[in-house]
């Protein structure tokens, strides 16, 4: 199995949990600024992203690394909390869902890890790796743990 094909197998249930939570809809495709009337949209966020996107870049190959998915990810949902205030309802669906992809994020980076060590050849790079995985989940817990969380 090549590396996208790890990536997509690791992420992709993930990413219809995701993708399937009733909190998502605004999420799951381009935001369509000229119909929903907000013409700044464009000018406020530099790079849209959506989870359809994101499944398609997926399945198509295009990330790299677990590393590169989570950050088009993370960008709906700063994306969405950058857009609207903090009292609109889609920023709130925004930290909802971020929070609920937190928590599944650091079972999945386990999985990334396990299958990493697990491999033969790899006990040069296990300690590397595996100070990576500490590191990552020191610090999704210091923002699972921000007050603006």
């Amino acid at each position: 199995m090549d590396n996208a094909e790890a990536i997509q197998q690791h992420c992709t249930p993930l990413l219809k949990a995701l993708m399937n939570n009733k909190n998502a809809a605004p999420f799951n495709c381009p935001v369509d600024y000229i119909k929903l009337g907000i013409p700044d949209y464009p000018k406020i966020i530099a790079q849209p992203m959506d989870f359809g996107t994101v499944e398609a870049k997926l399945n198509s190959g295009v990330y790299e690394t677990v590393d590169d998915w989570v950050v088009d990810v993370r960008t709906v949902f700063g994306n969405a909390r950058t857009f609207n205030p903090a009292d609109h309802l889609v920023h709130k669906l925004a930290k909802l869902l971020e929070a609920n992809f937190d928590k599944r994020l650091a079972s999945l980076l386990e999985k990334v890890e396990s299958k990493h060590n697990g491999g033969a050849g790899r006990k040069n790079d296990s300690s590397t790796e595996s100070d990576w995985i500490k590191k990552a989940k020191t610090i999704l817990k210091s923002t699972q743990e921000h007050p603006e969380a």
